[in-house]
């Protein structure tokens, strides 16, 4: 018994050469890549240290702002007191025993708003020297007043140099400016000017004095002034949404007086300072603040500060600094890096790939080799037997054929012989073309008792020896298929069945059937059978079977199942139960006409 020849594996040197290989190189691309990661890792470290430094010294700035604030409330509280017309910001002041002093929110009892204005709608001489009696300048001031649009100048005059209480201030200048627009003395410019602009303007004196004036007081001088206002095309809406603002809300009390609490310290908007009898603060707008000292330090105009909490100690004030500039130092970051990470991935995708490649087509060489090897040898074995006898056939014609009339059976030997040379021919080039794709398969309807016709005419006359032919074939059954392939694949199969037949006449039966899963092609013959073989293996890589057991290359059973493969069928191979072996064809179904609108197949 000869032995199997062993199929070819890769090299092992050639394997751990491409590993060792792809190893090196993807640990130089993570060094690589490490290298990059720390690069971009430092440059945003120095980003970070350049943002913390800036808020901590902006926060430091702040801080000690807040600080100065608090060491003036003395002095600010103070004047609130002594003199409360004049503009600040609101004040906190609470005595230990809860009264609150400040911001004030108790109007006067003895407002003369709305008596000052009617007096002076009406013209009431009378009523108004009654309410100028004990104050000289009212009187003057309601005199000029009285002769306006000719005294404008030294009304003006007068109110620079002599300053009424808030109510009469208020009164009689609101006055003043509604008898200048009625006698069209006053133009947009001016009223603008007197209401709005001016250091005495009528708004600002309103809203400065408004702790000193009731709600009703209040509500009447801004009806009248707006009113006014829109009439000389003076904006106004600022002002009212001011005057309709109430008092900034304080800090719970309970809160204010807890001597636990830690000062100068932020309680909200509040700056808050606590002394042994008293509680002082300061109503802060903290983001103008920090607006200031954004501007003070001369940070960059695209930089924002932002208080990270707004309650607590000033010693724990901190902000939180950012900047688009930041931001796209950043990005630029991760943009570079990944600029440089994608060439590393590139090249350990094209490595792997490359490596990947060498191995599939190391397989495919070394499958490809063994392929040819094995077709050519047997090929060569195949030829070298028809023309050994087609010479040895010749030269005995040659030589007895004028003497001896029984060697005229020569001719026809030679003939047989030349058709199994040219049989095997065709196969090698079918399987060739078959192999690298060239054979396209035409489908056509194709009457299966046409098929059985061709094969007991055609091809029995080249098979390897005597072969009786029975047929199970229905009449009507069409075959929706390739002819010429099909004409292969039974030429093929009839070989087969001949050619490992072991008794001097092979009976063959070729049958036929349709079912759900398409057309059936068997052909059954008495031989030997598959034995202990494989039948899913048998002809599936041209590959000779063991000469001790068939004789052949198993190349038309190649040919069969490509030619199946086209057709999206399948070959099956088994033992047929009373002896010998059955290959079977399916064709997968297909929409075939009536039989008798059928026209014969041209053969290519």
């Amino acid at each position: 018994m000869k032995p199997t020849r062993r199929p070819r594996v890769l090299p092992l040197g050639l394997v751990l050469g491409f590993a060792l290989g792809f190893a090196l190189l993807a640990a130089g691309l993570v060094a690589l890549l490490g290298l990059f990661v720390d690069e971009r890792d430092s440059a945003r470290a120095r980003v970070d240290r350049e943002q913390s430094a800036l808020a901590e010294r902006a926060a430091a700035h702040l801080r000690q702002t807040l600080t100065d604030l608090a060491g003036s409330l003395d002095d600010a509280i103070g004047a609130a007191l002594t003199d409360p017309l004049r503009p600040h910001d609101p004040l906190l002041l609470v005595e230990r025993d809860g009264t609150v002093r400040l911001p004030s929110r108790a109007a006067p009892a003895d407002s003369e708003v709305r008596p000052l204005l009617t007096h002076l709608d009406a013209a009431d001489e009378a009523a108004l020297a009654r309410l100028s009696a004990d104050d000289p300048p009212l009187a003057e001031r309601l005199r000029l007043v009285a002769a306006l649009p000719a005294t404008t100048a030294r009304w003006l005059e007068h109110r620079r140099h002599f300053v009424l209480r808030a109510d009469r201030e208020l009164a009689t200048t609101l006055f003043a400016l509604e008898r200048l627009a009625a006698t069209s003395a006053l133009d947009p410019t001016q009223a603008d000017a007197l209401l709005r602009t001016a250091e005495d303007a009528f708004f600002p004196a309103l809203l400065r004095a408004r702790p000193r004036l009731s709600a009703a007081d209040l509500e009447h001088l801004l009806e009248r002034a707006a009113t006014l206002a829109r009439r000389m095309l003076v904006r106004v809406d600022d002002v009212l949404a001011r005057a309709a603002a109430s008092a900034p809300p304080l800090p719970p009390t309970t809160a204010l007086l807890d001597p636990a609490l830690a000062t100068p310290r932020l309680v909200g908007p509040w700056l808050i300072v606590h002394d042994d009898d008293r509680v002082r603060g300061r109503h802060l707008a903290l983001d103008a603040l920090v607006a200031e000292t954004h501007r003070a330090l001369a940070l960059p105009a695209d930089l924002t500060l932002t208080p990270t909490r707004r309650d607590g100690p000033l010693h724990a004030l901190t902000l939180a600094a950012s900047s688009p500039r930041w931001d796209l130092e950043r990005a630029e970051l991760d943009q570079r890096f990944t600029l440089k990470a994608i060439p590393l991935a590139a090249v350990a995708l094209l490595a792997l790939a490359v490596f990947a490649l060498a191995i599939v087509l190391q397989k495919k060489k070394i499958a490809y080799l063994d392929l040819r090897s094995h077709l050519l040898a047997a090929v060569t074995h195949e030829l070298k037997t028809p023309l050994a006898s087609i010479r040895a056939m010749a030269e005995t014609l040659e030589l007895r054929l004028a003497d001896h009339p029984a060697a005229r059976d020569y001719p026809r030997r030679i003939v047989a012989s030349s058709e199994r040379l040219a049989f095997l021919v065709d196969n090698v080039l079918s399987f060739a073309r078959l192999e690298r794709g060239a054979w396209k398969p035409h489908l056509t309807p194709l009457p299966v008792s046409e098929l059985a016709a061709w094969l007991a005419a055609e091809p029995l006359a080249r098979a390897a020896r005597p072969v009786d032919l029975d047929l199970d074939v229905p009449a009507e059954l069409v075959l929706v298929a390739d002819p010429d392939l099909v004409r292969l694949l039974l030429s093929n199969l009839l070989d087969n069945a001949a050619r490992y037949a072991v008794a001097e006449r092979v009976r063959v039966t070729l049958s036929a059937r349709r079912d759900a899963r398409g057309v059936h092609l068997s052909l059954s013959d008495d031989g030997p059978g598959l034995a202990d073989l494989d039948p899913a293996s048998l002809g599936a890589h041209a590959h000779p079977t063991p000469p001790h057991r068939l004789r052949g290359t198993g190349l038309g059973l190649s040919i069969c199942r490509m030619i199946m493969a086209l057709h999206g069928g399948s070959l099956e191979a088994a033992s047929h139960p009373a002896g010998g072996a059955r290959f079977t064809a399916t064709f997968p179904a297909h929409t075939a006409p009536p039989l008798s609108q059928l026209t014969p197949a041209p053969s290519r």
